[in-house]
């Protein structure tokens, strides 16, 4: 179980490749105590504290490489059992839970807090005026080659953002 993780970088938590040994395919199987393969109840937050920095709190990803699948499979699947996971960015994209392409798992459960923000620099905070810049916002992103059979929602999804390139999605 996850405690509590701040990052002020990129991603709190990345489940995918990488290593010294090279790209393989990464299977996590259920835990001994629960259906899960990854179960979050605590606090995970990450910021993109430089402008033009996206921001990622969790990251479960494959990888296609040079014409060879990847896959980053959990068994059991992840649950944000009760937890909270932040997102913040500054002119850039922000997500709290991402599921890239080649990440396999058979449910993703939500049943805490998602929150997620993107803010513009440029806007004024005098007038209201809304600036140039700002950045997208996802609660969840299941991008294209993830497989995600069930997605349980019974927590917040809480998703805002600021400029005039910006977008906010709960749930894509």
């Amino acid at each position: 179980n996850v405690r509590e993780i701040a990052a002020v970088m990129d991603r709190a938590v990345l489940i995918g490749q990488g290593g010294p040994s090279g790209p393989s395919n990464i299977v996590i199987g259920r835990r001994g105590d629960n259906e899960y393969s990854f179960i979050n109840s605590g606090i995970l937050t990450t910021s993109g504290a430089i402008a033009g920095t996206n921001a990622v709190a969790v990251n479960i990803e494959g990888l296609s490489s040079n014409g060879t699948i990847y896959t980053t499979t959990l068994t059991g699947g992840f649950s944000n059992a009760g937890g909270d996971i932040n997102s913040v960015a500054l002119d850039a994209t922000a997500t709290g839970v991402r599921i890239g392409g080649y990440a396999i798992m058979p449910t993703l459960n939500n049943s805490g807090d998602i929150g997620v923000a993107t803010t513009d620099s440029t806007t004024n905070t005098a007038t209201g005026a809304v600036g140039n810049k700002g950045g997208s916002a996802y609660g969840i992103l299941i991008e294209q080659n993830a497989q995600v059979r069930t997605l349980l929602n019974s927590g917040k999804i809480l998703v805002t953002s600021d400029g005039l390139t910006s977008g906010a999605y709960g749930v894509v």
